[in-house]
């Protein structure tokens, strides 16, 4: 019961952060719980301090939010169930405040040793958010939970590819159709199989996100048509933390229990991908740095001396991204397959 899918946004100096988390098995918690918490801490060493008034629990409302404006750009934030008296709530999983976009923020790129002085926080922020849409537009992929209403057409068949990862189906409906018999309705859920197993039951050897799609009841067939299918659900190519067991909300819903998070890896290159840029306008030596670190065999402190190695000895895919090894091979695992598209 532990409150999930705690994010966090940057709304600019004045305005502090959003925070944004939903609360699971409502019902049960409430039976326990009357509310969520909001805890935050300038850095990790901080002692972590209770934020603005508890959030109240509603019956029937899974989704809640609450704006710090105090909140500063490298805050770091947990939520919790609460409830008054002595009882401890239950821990959601820390995150940094959002002073970048959505897979890395200005203190990982401080935790990487750039310093304020050169680069200050809008100049951090800006080639975040570059990276992360580079790094989406190479990949053809977005790698966090987003609410979404997409149209695809209906192919007279009951398989339905998709070509964007599942995480969760909230309605289907057909808007129009070539199918003569069959007029615009909704589609009933249970009908339809949701292919997320990767987070339902954390099947990763046949792994949906790579082939997500939907599958009707047998004898029954998507309408044939353009766009004339509507899906209102969850989308996004995500995976579940390490301390996150897979599972529905309750047997057969298909609905996980939780929509995972952004793969670390994916954090990790768009840390890299910023650091790569920021040097740019700044010192070249700097910039020649930062592009070619993972070369480095050998250093010579005293004499300033750098040994790299060959582009072929340091492995990896040289070249056909960025010349990083290590990014161009994460990029290359996690791009969209070459598939349709949606019509």
């Amino acid at each position: 019961m532990t409150p999930r899918d705690l994010r966090t946004e940057w709304l600019g100096t004045g305005s502090g952060v959003r925070l944004r988390w939903r609360v699971d098995l409502l019902a049960t918690a409430m039976l326990t719980w009357t509310h969520v918490e909001v805890f935050s801490r300038a850095n990790e060493a901080a002692p972590w301090v209770a934020t603005g008034a508890p959030v109240l629990l509603v019956a029937g409302t899974n989704e809640y939010s609450l704006d710090h404006v105090a909140g500063t750009e490298t805050t770091l934030y947990t939520v919790a169930l609460w409830v008054a008296g002595p009882t401890v709530g239950d821990y959601a999983s820390q995150v940094v405040g959002s002073g970048g976009g959505r897979y890395a923020t200005v203190q990982d790129v401080r935790d990487e040793g750039i310093a304020a002085p050169e680069h200050d926080n809008a100049r951090v922020r800006k080639m975040i958010l570059k990276a992360e849409a580079w790094l989406e537009r190479t990949t053809r992929r977005f790698f966090y939970p987003r609410e979404l209403s997409l149209r695809f057409g209906g192919n007279g068949n009951r398989i339905l590819p998709i070509h964007v990862p599942l995480i969760q189906i909230d309605s289907v409906e057909t808007l129009s159709s070539d199918w003569p018999t069959d007029p615009s309705n909704d589609v009933a859920l249970a009908s339809v199989q949701v292919y997320n197993r990767h987070l339902t039951m954390g099947l990763a050897s046949d792994d949906d996100r790579d082939n997500p799609r939907l599958i009707l009841e047998s004898g029954s067939y998507w309408p044939p048509g353009r766009q004339n299918i509507q899906l209102t659900g969850w989308f996004g190519y995500t995976e579940l933390a390490p301390n996150e067991e897979p599972g529905e909300t309750s047997s057969g819903s298909q609905v996980p229990l939780s929509r995972g998070d952004t793969p670390p890896d994916i954090k990790e290159v768009a840390m890299r991908l910023t650091i790569r840029r920021l040097p740019q306008a700044g010192d070249p030596d700097e910039e020649d740095f930062w592009t070619q670190r993972h070369r480095v065999s050998r250093w010579k402190t005293r004499d300033q001396e750098i040994q790299l190695l060959s582009p072929k000895s340091a492995g990896g895919i040289v070249g056909q991204f960025t010349g990083d090894p290590l990014i161009d091979n994460i990029v290359a695992q996690f791009s969209a397959p070459a598939t349709g598209r949606m019509v």
